[in-house]
């Protein structure tokens, strides 16, 4: 026992001094470690103080630079203290140098947002630019009025909207001085969706007041407009036409635009009211009282009116008025109501030196008048365009024959109507554009109707998918004895449909009149453009292979 114990001990400090010389290596790895990052902790610490040093000095480089141009810029005369005859022509560049869509008519309601911020922004610069801009007349000139609907859902009138509304109509009408003003009007109609008839009536007050307010605010400057253009539109919360009691949402906007155009206008160029709120809100009569009661004598002193367009807007003329001799464009679009052919009769005559005339309406001729209807004899336009329901009591195309056009080049109308078409020989002759447009397809008959036209040098046919016998068309265009349309240099097709099976008379045609030129029976032609529908790919492309850029394809 006593020789054991001590081999135990003897195994037991074997042990560890082994485990002492392992710790001891750990130990030394350590201090290995611990010398290494003390090392790569100087030159960091290095590194970070050049850097350091280094952004001192480009700071103070840069605080150098800026006071240096601080220097020169002081002696110089920048913007925020140009002298304020060149800062005001600036602004007003500024304001109406703005890029147009070309493509986009005259008469198109379009707020433009940036627009309609620019003078203030302009004002928010300095208070230079702000005495600038407040005395600069020409910038206020352009008073854009959006729709005053809030930008959320709300049950009520929107109070604060129609006082910013207000105030900024009244800040432009004020700055812009004596200066002429271009009025550019989104008129949104919101009838009250309150469930309470107390709360419905008086909401619907409260909007109808604040419209009474604007209007007599332009009224009160009607001898500085010279351009107006208003588009009414109906938001009523929901897809209904009357209101929860079981009533029609019922406005007064017509009477306020009838009482705003009896004004003298001696200014106005140009006008473009388009009511398009009728479907969901009507007005107290619109104007089915006449002419048993006497109409209005609207625009009574516009002397400068040249371009007019009327959607679903009471603006026609009754004898006696002094007229609208400047008056070249005229627009009259009627989608729910119909005119008297007395008032129509009187509005043409009202415009001696009209160029270009657009129709689209019903005309009741049945009515009977204590007066007799005066005819015009001849217009002097160059270019109508004539549109109406199938169901019309009255074809305008016999307006055509009715008159004298001696000066008329281009004529549009719809698919149906030609039908009704007498072309006669002047017609005939002086005819060098002609579009044909609708849902209803055009047949044989119809071809030979429009094969008058011996001077037509354009043609274009739009029938919405609508089928036209283009074999017989193509045919005829291409009979080498008498062709139809022997000037015809252009020719569009847009959404023709047809019962042919091969669909390449088009490619006959640009055949025969484009490589076979030597004939003197035909003009070659200059330009055909056609859409996806109207013509197969495979004859396109052949077509194309002919014309080159010649042929245009319509989306």
């Amino acid at each position: 026992m006593s020789a054991t114990r001590p081999s135990k001990l003897r195994r037991t400090f074997f042990a560890d001094l082994e485990h002492i010389a392992a710790v001891q290596r750990d130990v030394d790895d350590a201090a290995q470690a611990h010398a290494s990052a003390a090392a790569a902790l100087q030159l960091a610490q290095a590194e970070y103080d050049a850097t350091k040093l280094e952004l001192q000095i480009q700071r103070n480089r840069l605080h150098g630079l800026f006071r240096s141009a601080d220097a020169v810029r002081s002696s110089l005369q920048t913007l925020a203290t140009f002298p304020a005859d060149l800062l005001s022509m600036i602004f007003v560049h500024g304001s109406t140098d703005r890029p147009q869509e070309d493509d986009k008519p005259w008469h198109v309601v379009a707020i433009d947002i940036e627009a309609f911020h620019l003078p203030y922004r302009v004002a928010a610069v300095s208070r230079h630019w702000r005495q600038v801009a407040r005395s600069t007349a020409q910038l206020w000139t352009c008073i854009r009025i959006p729709s005053s609907e809030s930008d959320v859902q709300c049950t009520g009138p929107n109070s604060a909207a129609y006082a910013r509304l207000l105030e900024h109509v009244k800040l432009h009408l004020s700055l812009s001085q004596a200066a002429s003003l271009d009025l550019i009007w989104d008129l949104t109609l919101s009838r009250s969706v309150s469930r309470d008839a107390s709360t419905c009536s008086r909401e619907d007050k409260q909007e109808d007041v604040f419209h009474s307010k604007l209007f007599q605010l332009v009224m009160r400057h009607s001898s500085r407009i010279r351009s107006f253009l208003l588009e009414t539109s109906a938001d009523v919360g929901y897809d209904h036409d009357t209101n929860h009691f079981g009533g029609p949402h019922v406005t007064t906007v017509i009477h306020h635009i009838l009482a705003l155009l009896r004004c003298r206008a001696p200014k106005l160029v140009e006008l473009a009211v388009k009511c398009l709120h009728f479907f969901v809100i009507s007005d107290d009569d619109f104007w089915e009282n006449f002419p048993e009661m006497e109409f209005p004598v609207l625009l009574p002193h516009a002397p400068n009116l040249r371009r007019m367009h009327v959607l679903d807007a009471p603006i026609v003329v009754r004898r006696p008025h002094p007229g609208f001799h400047a008056l070249t464009e005229l627009a009259i679009q009627l989608t729910i109501y119909t005119i008297n052919d007395a008032h129509l009769w009187d509005t043409l005559v009202s415009a001696p030196n009209l160029d270009r005339l657009w129709l689209d309406l019903k005309v009741d001729d049945e009515e009977e008048f204590d007066f007799e209807i005066e005819l015009p004899i001849s217009l002097p336009v160059s270019t109508i365009a004539l549109s109406q329901s199938v169901d019309s009591p009255f074809n305008l195309v016999t307006l055509l024959d009715r008159l004298s056009l001696p000066n008329l080049s281009s004529l549009s109308i719809k698919a149906h109507m030609v039908s009704s078409l007498t072309v006669n020989d002047a017609l005939a002759s002086s005819i060098s554009s002609l579009t044909i447009s609708g849902h209803t397809g055009l047949g044989a008959e119809d071809l030979a109707i429009l094969q008058r036209f011996a001077a037509v040098e354009a043609v274009s046919f739009s029938l919405a998918t609508a089928k036209m016998d283009d074999h017989a068309l193509f045919e005829l265009l291409c009979d080498a004895a008498d062709p139809m349309w022997p000037r015809l240099r252009r020719l569009s097709l847009r959404g023709v449909a047809s019962d042919s099976v091969e669909r390449d008379g088009i490619l006959q045609l640009v055949r025969a009149r484009n490589l076979h030129s030597e004939s003197a029976k035909y003009t070659p032609l200059d330009l055909v453009e056609f859409d996806k529908y109207s013509v197969p790919t495979h004859v396109a492309i052949q077509v194309e292979d002919i014309m080159g850029a010649r042929c245009r394809l319509l989306e």
